[in-house]
C-alpha cells in the first residue's frame, strides 16, 4: 500500500513538473514601454506624483513609463481609455478616487465598469482643503457654511471639477447647481 502511494505521488509530481517549470510571464515585466494615463490635467497633484513615480519606475525597471494626461469628465475619460485598453499591464491609470468610487452615482452613464479596474497601489494621499483669504469673515468650516448660506451666490470656489472629490466637499453646501 505504501509503495502504491509513493508511486502515485511520484507520477503526480512527474505530471505537475512541466507546469511548474513554465516561466512566469510577469518575471520580465516590463519588457516594453508602459503607458500611465492620468485622469487630470497636467501640472496638478495627480500628474506631478505620477511623473515622479514614473521616473523612479523607469530608472529601476529599465523601460520607459510614458505619462499621458487625459483630464476631463471627472476622470471618466482616462478611466475609459484604460478600461478599453488591452488588459496586459502596460496601460495603467493614475487617478483621483472619483472615477472608481463616486462617479457611478454622479453620472447617468459611464462607458466603463469601475469594478473592472484593479487597484494595484496608492500613489499618494492628499487631503481636500478649504482655504479662504486671511481677511475673510469666516475662520472655521461652520462659520463658512453660515456665511455662504447668508450670502447666496456670494461665495465662489475652485475645485478639480464636477465629479471630483473636491467639488462635493464644498459644492454640496455652497453651490446651488450641485450635483451636475
Amino acid at each position: 500500500m505504501l509503495i502504491q502511494r509513493l508511486a502515485l505521488l511520484a507520477a503526480l509530481c512527474a505530471l505537475a513538473s512541466p507546469a511548474l517549470a513554465q516561466p512566469d510571464p510577469a518575471a520580465d515585466y516590463p519588457n516594453h514601454p508602459v503607458r500611465i494615463i492620468v485622469s487630470t490635467s497636467a501640472g496638478g497633484g495627480v500628474d506631478t506624483v505620477t511623473r515622479i513615480i514614473g521616473a523612479a519606475l523607469q530608472e529601476k525597471l529599465g523601460q520607459p513609463f510614458v505619462i499621458e494626461d487625459r483630464g476631463g469628465g471627472g476622470g471618466n475619460i482616462a478611466a475609459e481609455a484604460v478600461y478599453t485598453a488591452d488588459p496586459d499591464g502596460y496601460t495603467l491609470l493614475a487617478s483621483q478616487p472619483s472615477p472608481i468610487t463616486s462617479n457611478i452615482a454622479l453620472y447617468k452613464k459611464l462607458n466603463f465598469d469601475p469594478a473592472a479596474l484593479e487597484s494595484v497601489a496608492v500613489l499618494s494621499k492628499i487631503p481636500n482643503l478649504l482655504l479662504v483669504r486671511q481677511d475673510f469673515p469666516a475662520k472655521t468650516v461652520a462659520e463658512f457654511i453660515v456665511y455662504a448660506k447668508a450670502h447666496p451666490g456670494g461665495v465662489t470656489f475652485v475645485s478639480q471639477g464636477p465629479g471630483t472629490t473636491s467639488q462635493p466637499s464644498v459644492g454640496s453646501t455652497t453651490c446651488p447647481t450641485f450635483p451636475p
